[in-house]
């Protein structure tokens, strides 16, 4: 729950009970009357649900982000590269490629964690791995890039298949 949110329900209960303190000194016969156990049933399933609203909303945010992020990945991933390891290209685009690949993932890391998605995320920081390897070593090697585009395009298939399955396991926990 954010600051904002609590300083709302704080102002919240302070003018529901002004209100109800006021119907109290005022005539009985009033519009804001109220009996001392509708008061405190109304305050009850205000807070019930209140607290159904919010009930689990931190993780479903950790998700909905998680979710971003892996659409971020897939879509470093599913980049055209066809152009990608040829002498027209400036190597400095392979590699920052590479980074945007490897930031997103480390991001993507940190959300699992907090998830219990670890074992998930366990493949597709293999695949990376891999993938860097080949890359790092390689990045002005036009020929030796162009001779492994298969290698890397089945590296980088491999982290958009895992991303898939563990967009699906955000929100399907399977049952062992």
């Amino acid at each position: 729950m954010s600051k904002k949110e609590k300083i709302i329900l704080v102002v919240l209960i302070v003018f529901v009970i002004g209100l109800s303190t006021l119907s109290f000194t005022i005539n009985k016969q009033g519009f804001f009357s109220i009996n001392a156990a509708n008061l405190v049933t109304f305050l009850i399933s205000i807070f019930i649900a209140y607290f159904f609203v919010q009930w689990r909303t931190d993780e479903r945010n950790l998700k909905a982000k998680a979710e971003e992020i892996i659409e971020r990945i897939q879509d470093i991933v599913n980049e055209d590269d066809s152009h990608m390891y040829t002498e027209k290209i400036d190597p400095e685009l392979v590699l920052l490629r590479q980074r945007r690949l490897t930031n997103k993932i480390n991001v993507l890391c940190k959300y699992c964690e907090q998830l219990n998605l670890e074992e998930d995320i366990l493949y597709i920081k293999e695949q990376l791995a891999k993938y860097k390897e080949l890359i790092d070593y390689h990045y002005y090697d036009y020929e030796y890039l162009n001779r492994s585009e298969s290698q890397i395009k089945n590296y980088l298939a491999n982290i958009d298949q895992k991303c898939d399955t563990l967009n699906y396991h955000l929100y399907v926990k399977e049952r062992k």
